[in-house]
Order: C-alpha cells, then structure tokens, then sequence
C-alpha cells in the first residue's frame, strides 16, 4: 500500500478535501489526516496549529524536507 489508498472525504457542499484516511508503512501504518484551512477558525488561530511536514517525494519520510516556506 502506498499514498495512492489515500481515502480523501470531501465536503457534499462544496466538494473541499476535508480530511483524509489512509495507510504508509514508511510512517507507521494507518494514519488520519484533517485539512485545518478547511476548518470556520480565525487565521490567528490557525498560526497557532503545529505543522509536520514529512519528505515524501524522497522517500524520507521521517526527515522534514530541506525547503517547506512554500508550502
């Protein structure tokens, strides 16, 4: 299994990718994943949520990727 079995549930409204179920044995299994620009909260609030970013295009799932101010 790979990034591919992601399962994305979108919003019936609108169609927003609102979160995302899946499984990557390269970080530990099944995982969950929740789109949190998707969610009614204040940007101040949202500055304040820890971001992880993993380098999944190398491979390297565990190390944060060399370049992230873009994303």
């Amino acid at each position: 299994m790979g990034p591919e079995d992601l399962q994305a549930h979108v919003c019936r409204h609108c169609g927003v990718h609102v979160f995302g179920v899946g499984y990557l044995e390269q970080i530990g299994g099944d995982y969950r994943s929740v789109n949190v620009a998707a969610m009614d909260l204040e940007p101040a609030v949202l500055d304040q949520v820890p971001i992880r970013y993993f380098d999944g295009r190398n491979n390297a799932w565990m190390e944060t990727p060399a370049h992230t101010h873009y994303l």
